[in-house]
């Protein structure tokens, strides 16, 4: 996922709020493998993505779909 601010924090949730990964933007982008940070491969669905900058403020959302 790429486009945040350089090293963003990004946060990847379920419908339901629950944070399954996060990670800061190195260079501006993200590499999500589609797993938890548990390791466990995340349900088909959507996800939200949400990345907040040094300051705590919220910059950009965007969903992604999982297919499986």
């Amino acid at each position: 996922i790429k486009g945040f601010s350089r090293n963003a924090l990004v946060h990847i949730t379920n419908t339901a709020g629950q944070t399954l990964y996060a990670a800061t933007a190195d260079g501006g982008q993200v590499v999500w493998d589609g797993r938890t940070q548990n390791g466990d491969l995340a349900a088909s669905g959507v996800y939200y993505v949400f990345a907040s900058d040094s300051n705590g403020q919220m910059r950009s959302v965007a969903k992604v779909l999982i297919v499986r």
